[in-house]
C-alpha cells in the first residue's frame, strides 16, 4: 500500500472545543483505518480529506490505474456520482433566494409542452420533491436511459410516458430522472448550460477549479480510471447525467466544498439542509432528507449531514456536522461504496465521536 506524506494547511476558521487532536493521533488513526481498507482491496486508489480542529488534513493510497503504478493526489480527479445532486440542490436553493423560483412550484411551469402524466389526483410534481427523491419519478425513465447515446430529446421523450402512482412528497422512491430533470429546469431558468451555471454560483465563487461535468484535455490526464469487479470506465462514461451524477471533483475541491456547506448563516446552504421529509429513527434521532443532503438530527442543535455517491466508475462520501465543524470525504475509483461509507464513519467515530 502507497501513502502520501499528510498536507496540512491552517485554515482561518475558530476551533472548536471537544475535538482537538494532535497531527500524530490523527495520522495513525486514519493509517489504520486506510490500511486496512486498502488491504481488503476495497479500491484501486483513494483519497481522503479530513477537516478538524480548524486545519485539513490529506491523505492518498494505491493507483490512478492498474495500468501504471501511480499515486492518486489531493488533484486527482473522480467521479463523485450521486454527491453531484447536492450541488444540483444548492443551485435549487440560490434559484429561490434569488427569486428565481419558489421550491413547491408545479415542475410543469418550466416545461415545454402539456404533460398531464406529471401529477396524481390533481397533486403536481413540485420542484423540492425532484432532488428530495418523493417526485415518484422511477430511477431512469427507460431501459434505454443508460445506454450510450440517450440524449435530451430522448429523455422529454420519455417523460411524456412516465405514470405517477401516488402522490408526490409522500413517499420515497429514488431517481436519478428526476435529478436529472432538475438540472435541465435550472438550465432553462437561467439560460444557461448547467456547467456554466456551476461556476458562476458554486464552483467559480469557492475557487473549485477541477470540478467540471465535462473535463478538459489537461484535466483528463488528472484522472483517475475507474473500475468495478469486471471491468474499467472512462470517467466522462456519465457525464450525460448532469445534474443527477455527472460531476468530477477532487478531494481538495471537496473539502472546500464541505467547508462552505458548514456555514449555515448563507441563506442558501440553510435551505438546501432543511427538511423536505423526515421521520423519526428512535433513540433520539431524527433523520431529514433535505435538498439531497442526508440529515440526522443527533441532539437538540447538532446534526450529521452527509452524501454518498456510486456508480460503475466509483464510489465517494462527504460527512459533516456544522455545529463542531468537523468532516470527511473519501474518493475512490472502484465501485464499492459500503466499504468507503464504513472507512469513512470509522475515522470519524474515532476522531470527532460528538458527531455520533
Amino acid at each position: 500500500m502507497k501513502r502520501i506524506a499528510v498536507f496540512l494547511i491552517c485554515v482561518c476558521l475558530m476551533r472548536q472545543a471537544g475535538i482537538a487532536q494532535t497531527r500524530d493521533s490523527i495520522n495513525v488513526l486514519v493509517e489504520k483505518d486506510a490500511k486496512t481498507f486498502m488491504g481488503s482491496k476495497a479500491a484501486v486508489g483513494a483519497s481522503i480529506g479530513i477537516y478538524l480542529d480548524g486545519h485539513i488534513y490529506t491523505y492518498n493510497y494505491g493507483s490512478v490505474s492498474k495500468d501504471a503504478s501511480q499515486l492518486p493526489s489531493i488533484h486527482t480527479l473522480y467521479g463523485i456520482a450521486s454527491i453531484t445532486k447536492t450541488f444540483t440542490g444548492l443551485l435549487l436553493a440560490k434559484a429561490v433566494e434569488e427569486n428565481k423560483v419558489k421550491l413547491d412550484d408545479d415542475i410543469r411551469k418550466y416545461l415545454e409542452g402539456d404533460y398531464p402524466n406529471l401529477e396524481y389526483k390533481g397533486q403536481p410534481i413540485r420542484l423540492f420533491h425532484l432532488i428530495s427523491h418523493v417526485s415518484r419519478l422511477p430511477m431512469w425513465l427507460s431501459d434505454r436511459a443508460e445506454k450510450p447515446g440517450y440524449t435530451r430529446d430522448d429523455f422529454y421523450h420519455d417523460l411524456h410516458h412516465v405514470k405517477i402512482d401516488t402522490l408526490p412528497g409522500v413517499k420515497f422512491q429514488y431517481s436519478n430522472a428526476a435529478a436529472q430533470l432538475l438540472g435541465y429546469i435550472l438550465e432553462k431558468v437561467y439560460r444557461q448550460p448547467l456547467e456554466e451555471l456551476l461556476r458562476d454560483k458554486i464552483t467559480g465563487p469557492l475557487q473549485m477549479r477541477d470540478t467540471r461535468i465535462v473535463l478538459a484535455g489537461s484535466q483528463k490526464e488528472h484522472t483517475a480510471k475507474g473500475y468495478t469487479n469486471t471491468g474499467v470506465y472512462d470517467p466522462n462514461e456519465y457525464n450525460y447525467m448532469q445534474g443527477a451524477g455527472g460531476l468530477k471533483s477532487t478531494v481538495s475541491d471537496l473539502l472546500k466544498y464541505m467547508v462552505y456547506q458548514m456555514n449555515e448563516n448563507d441563506p442558501a446552504v440553510a435551505l438546501s439542509h432543511k427538511e423536505s421529509w423526515g421521520f423519526d429513527m428512535g433513540g433520539g434521532n431524527h433523520y431529514s432528507c433535505a435538498l439531497n443532503w442526508q440529515v440526522i438530527t443527533t441532539a437538540p442543535g447538532r446534526h450529521r449531514i452527509s452524501q454518498d455517491g456510486d456508480l460503475a466508475n466509483c464510489s465517494g462520501v462527504v460527512t459533516f456536522c456544522p455545529e463542531t465543524k468537523a468532516g470527511i470525504v473519501v474518493l475512490t475509483n472502484t465501485d464499492n461504496i459500503d466499504a468507503v461509507s464504513r472507512l469513512a464513519e470509522d475515522i470519524l467515530k474515532a476522531l470527532a465521536p460528538t458527531m455520533y
